[in-house]
């Protein structure tokens, strides 16, 4: 239970309040340790976290006038892994609150310049304005991909045409940058798109313009942002036009850019090739090729290169659209989609030092490799209910070379295979026998990435 607060330390006052799973945490429990905090930057001390026997309290300063305040229940023992997932939020929250305002805005220099009290009244305010925005990024920051630094992507067969179709109309709109997202996940996107952003950016943008189209009945919208990482001082542009149900156009252009001008642009050009969107609308909740089939025993799976930082995320990996059915035939179905989530979710909080030592290093490890040998070396399933059994190829490359991790908790398997592109983590049900995971999850990975790679 978590209440993430952002306030103005010096005055006490409450910019933003957003729980998590929780009800409001009274502001006893937090504004005396703002003060610690501020008192302490003063001598260069500081402090990130404090702990009492109710509450763990984290810090993350936006800028000299606010911070970020993270309070935990200390309900049950608050360990590693529930702060590394606390810092990501708050750091998701921070680059929030620099895609609305700029960091000119948040800084000492806006406060000093006008009536403190008057400048935190108008964040205030303007804060409260996007309120459904943060409530999308505390939605989101249950998804593995905030734990893995990646953004979600829908793999469509047809993504290379996709990416010329693009191309060829952001060249005629004369905005090169733009993308096109679905359910809250890249579909495509122009090579301009890919350069300017970092994927903590594309992650808010997501979030900011699903935020939009969910709370608002105009197809369009044309709102000044920040790029927290890229560029946090100078506005751009974000257009957001809405092609179909569910299906976005989101561009990142200069004051010379018309509207007009990109809708007529669409009618001549993306119109023509509506089947084209179509066909990734088809799958967004599976999120990747129909011609790719995954075994029986899959129940979730996350996959993402390693170099674009791209994550195809299915809850969904047997639907079949031939037959309108959610599950394929002869799948074992056991758990909902949020029962999955939080199993990937404690996977990664759990293993996320040995999971950045796997991304990190190069690996020698081809799917090849992979594919001819065993599940493990001695095929036995871990007896113990919770419980991660590390396995070392060694078979090439250095010899602490990790690329496989097995992970076993009552309800569930997961099993993450790294290769020398993508990091491939798949959920199993509890049924599934150890010495085919192996073997599942390359097939698997195989199967994706000869599709379309990403």
């Amino acid at each position: 239970m978590t209440s993430i607060i952002v306030l103005v330390p010096e005055t006490g006052q409450v910019l933003l309040q957003k729980n998590v799973n929780s009800s409001n945490i009274p502001s006893i429990t937090y504004l005396p340790m703002g003060g610690t905090f501020t008192y302490g930057q003063r001598f260069d001390v500081r402090l990130e976290k404090f702990k009492c026997e109710h509450h763990i309290t984290s810090f993350l300063p936006v800028s000299e006038f606010i911070m970020i305040v993270a309070v935990q229940k200390n309900e049950v023992q608050v360990d590693e892994e529930h702060t590394y997932y606390m810092n990501c939020v708050i750091q998701d929250f921070a680059a929030g609150m620099v895609l609305l305002k700029g960091r000119n805005e948040l800084s000492g220099a806006a406060f000093t310049s006008y009536d403190i009290n008057l400048h935190t009244n108008r964040l205030q305010r303007e804060f409260q304005m996007f309120t459904p925005f943060f409530e999308q990024l505390i939605r989101s920051s249950s998804a593995p991909s905030v734990l893995l630094n990646t953004c979600d992507f829908i793999l469509s067969e047809k993504r290379k045409d996709l990416n010329e179709l693009l191309e060829g109309f952001t060249e005629s709109c004369e905005c090169l940058h733009a993308c096109i997202m679905m359910g809250g996940k890249i579909v495509c996107g122009t090579s301009e798109w890919f350069k300017l952003i970092k994927i903590p950016e594309m992650r808010l943008i997501v979030s900011f313009v699903t935020s939009i189209y969910e709370n608002t009945l105009s197809s369009i919208s044309d709102i000044p942002v920040y790029l927290p990482y890229t560029n946090p001082a100078a506005p751009i542009r974000l257009l957001r036009v809405q092609l179909m149900q569910d299906a976005m156009l989101c561009m990142l252009c200069e004051n010379d850019v018309k509207i007009q001008t990109v809708i007529n642009q669409i009618e001549q050009i993306l119109a023509t090739k509506i089947d084209l969107i179509q066909g990734a609308l088809h799958i967004k909740d599976r999120c990747f090729p129909i011609q790719s089939q995954a075994n029986a025993h899959v129940q979730a799976f996350c996959c993402y290169s390693r170099t674009t930082r791209l994550s195809v995320l299915s809850f969904n990996p047997h639907t079949n659209i031939a037959s309108d059915s959610s599950v394929a035939a002869g799948a074992s179905r056991t758990m909902d989609k949020d029962t999955m989530r939080t199993y990937l979710c404690d996977f990664i909080k759990t293993n996320f030092e040995m999971i950045r030592m796997i991304d990190c290093q190069p690996s020698a490890t081809s799917l090849t490799d992979n594919n001819t040998q065993g599940a493990n070396a001695s095929g036995e399933t871990p007896t113990s209910e919770e419980q991660m059994a590390k396995e070392v190829d060694s078979s090439e490359g250095p010899e602490n070379d990790m690329s496989e991790l097995y992970w076993v908790k009552k309800g569930c398997k997961v099993f993450l295979l790294g290769v020398t592109n993508y990091i491939m983590i798949v959920l199993f049900n509890s049924e599934t026998p150890t010495y085919p995971m192996r073997s599942i999850s390359t097939t698997l990975l195989e199967s994706i990435t000869s599709a379309s790679d990403f």
